[in-house]
């Protein structure tokens, strides 16, 4: 047998190369659903292509419907700022898009204009609108409907998508949907009906219910096609079919109680979507078929154009040329939201509704079905093992990540599980803890404080748990425990330590502690609502809604990070140089990496039975990752350790299985 060792140098050399030009954590990168996560709530084909745009500033555009490739228009306004187009229109050679911002100082109009679909630039948008909900081009023009303050509708008007002005018409409520057709522009709105008009700028008039003004539909689209405007919304007498977008008439739907998010017209037929992947298809507007999509989330958008329909929503994305068979344009290993999150054993695990996803980089992951996971709420790792902590009640146990096994029952929920000084330790909704040397049996103790605990963590020999009412308790192991003074009644939610100090982040707060004991607040400020926090590499990273990243080097100054996304993050992990955050609908992403360090490898010892061993040194206080190899393209994980001063020995067992061994390491 040849054994070989491989230097880690060049490897490390590679890997800090890649990651000096940009922070790492502004590189987020989907890892699930791919291509991309967002919601989309608008789309059009325009110069030969379908774009689409949704939440965060998102932009997805495709040649044919069933290729896409995505696009971030990018923080226009502010890393603090986020904000969500719901409506897209082009004409003239021009893509408009609007929605609504918001920042610390309140929410705002958002108007963006483009040529191509991937290069965007902001419109001023009157300052008193709030949000804007659709966009239509007609008539050589742009009309836009949205609202001002409270529910009161406005409209806005352009000749070419930049320069606006603004209506706001006398006891309309919130434009919701927007058509043109045959000289006549129809807004559908929240209660207060219809209205028309053929002159936006010289006024619009209101249309009632059947002729009977006071009946509110609450209706959300609106669209023209074959001589005929057709409406939908949540109110069960929608769909509704007009001749001249004046003259209304309720017709009798295909079934009542049903909610239509948005319609659109092509090749000759009306199509609505909605909850739960629903398809609807009309040639007339009052008699509708239900078509099987085969989606399980929200449809909220469609468009179509050069012979296919296009349908957009919660993370999904179909497309059909025949309104009968959809493909699906994305890949989504789970449409669940994910919470869990722990990374142990050279791999991340990820916890969701009765399954698990395995990743050995973060970046590949596979879905791990599981008959004994209910919903994870919080994933450790420790002396071997995983354990979670789940929503059905129990705490389970696995050796892998793959194979679970319920090991104590919990009443009510456990929220949060930990590993630290020796054992693992979970806290639960009712305030109780629970505690395990090995992760299979289990003890538990009430504090007596009551409040439900959100978290756990563990730092200078003392573990801390957070939870309701900016409650926080410290124990030295764990089974005796102290109330402390948080100086906050919001909810905590996560709490971590790194660098000589503990973070508890929730609602609105951000708190720190040298010790568990006196807790102050944090000097940056946030209004995001704060699920989870990890540490790694030097860095706090604070994850929650809507979409908010939060990074720290010292727990007091904070970073707000553009994330790519809106969904709501539930929790972090930091693991070989990376973080990865996971959330609401399947949602998990990962940062760029960071610079790797050398590990030092050998000398390099066979014993007789082919066993290979070497000793492991480099930078102290880091984590060491070694993966080893039988042909310098394939790696395989084959230990851990923590960084010290004196060399650790790695020992090889699977060695003699092969005729070649190579092996690198790095420090994290």
């Amino acid at each position: 047998m040849n054994q070989k060792l491989c230097s880690t140098v060049l490897f490390a050399a590679l890997a800090s190369a890649a990651c000096l030009a940009t922070d790492p954590l502004d590189q987020w990168q989907w890892r699930d659903p791919l291509p991309n996560g967002n919601v989309l709530h608008a789309a059009v084909f325009a110069g030969g292509q379908f774009v689409a745009v949704g939440n965060g500033g998102t932009v997805a555009t495709s040649p044919d419907g069933f290729n896409w490739k995505y696009h971030s228009i990018g923080p226009i306004y502010g890393a603090d700022a986020g904000y969500v187009l719901y409506g897209l229109a082009y004409g003239n050679g021009r893509l408009v898009a609007v929605g609504y911002g918001f920042s610390l100082q309140g929410g705002f109009g958002v108007i963006l204009t483009s040529t191509d679909g991937v290069q965007w630039t902001p419109q001023a948008c009157p300052s008193d609108i709030v949000h804007l909900n659709t966009v239509v081009y007609g008539g050589g023009g742009f009309v836009a409907g949205g609202r001002v303050g409270g529910h009161a509708g406005a409209i806005l008007i352009s000749p070419d998508g930049v320069a606006w002005s603004e209506q706001e018409p006398a006891g309309w409520s919130e434009v919701k949907g927007l058509a043109y057709g045959d000289g006549t522009y129809v807004a559908v709105t929240d209660f207060a009906g219809f209205y028309c008009s053929t002159q936006p700028a010289a006024g619009w008039e209101v249309v009632g219910w059947d002729g009977l003004p006071g009946a509110y539909p609450h209706l959300l689209s609106v669209a023209y096609g074959a001589g005929r405007f057709v409406a939908v919304g949540m109110d069960p007498r929608s769909p509704i079919v007009s001749p001249d977008g004046c003259t209304w008439t309720n017709w009798p739907p295909f079934a009542r109680e049903i909610l239509l998010w948005s319609v659109a017209f092509g090749d000759s037929q009306f199509v609505a979507v909605g909850p739960s992947g629903l398809v609807v298809v009309s040639s007339d507007g009052s008699n509708w078929v239900k078509r099987a999509s085969g989606a399980a989330t929200d449809l909220r958008a469609l468009a179509y154009g050069n012979g296919t329909w296009v349908m957009l929503g919660d993370g999904t994305m179909l497309a059909t040329t025949n309104l009968t068979s959809f493909q699906d344009a994305d890949s989504t290993l789970t449409s669940r939201g994910i919470a869990g999150l722990a990374y142990g054993d050279g791999r991340f695990v990820a916890g969701g509704l009765q399954e698990v996803l395995t990743s050995p980089d973060g970046t590949n992951w596979t879905g791990q079905p599981s008959a004994n996971i209910s919903i994870v709420k919080s994933l450790a790792y420790g002396s071997g093992l995983f354990v979670a902590a789940d929503e059905g009640g129990y705490l389970l146990s696995s050796p892998d990540g793959v194979q679970w096994t319920r090991r104590a029952s919990v009443p009510p929920v456990p929220n949060a599980v930990t590993y630290a000084a020796g054992q693992f330790v979970a806290v639960t909704s009712s305030g109780t803890v629970l505690t395990s040397p090995n992760g299979v049996s289990w003890r538990s103790e009430d504090p007596g404080y009551g409040n439900q605990l959100s978290d756990i963590a563990y730092g200078a020999g003392t573990f801390v748990a957070v939870g309701d009412y900016g409650t926080v308790l410290s124990s030295p192991d764990a089974m005796g425990w102290t109330f402390r003074n948080s100086g906050t009644d919001a909810t905590l939610k996560g709490v971590a330590y790194g660098d000589g100090q503990f973070v508890a982040v929730g609602y609105g707060a951000i708190l720190t502690s040298s010790d568990g004991v006196g807790w102050a607040p944090a000097r940056a400020t946030t209004k995001a609502i704060l699920y989870g926090i990890a540490f790694g590499h030097g860095t706090f990273v604070a994850v929650g809604a809507p979409g908010a990243v939060l990074t720290s080097t010292n727990g007091q100054d904070w970073a707000a990070r553009e994330s790519g996304t809106m969904n709501k993050l539930l929790g972090a992990a930091y693991g070989q140089g990376t973080f990865v955050a996971v959330g609401d609908t399947g949602t998990i992403l990962q940062s760029g990496q960071f610079p790797l360090a050398g590990v030092s490898l050998g000398p390099l010892t066979v014993g007789a039975d082919g066993t290979a061993s070497f000793d492991a040194a480099g930078p102290a206080n880091e984590t060491w990752t070694i993966q080893a190899s039988s042909d310098l393209a394939n790696w395989t994980f084959l230990a851990e350790a923590p960084g010290t001063n004196t060399a650790v020995q790695i020992l090889d067992s699977d060695a003699p299985n092969y005729r070649q061994r190579f092996y690198r390491g790095w420090a994290w």
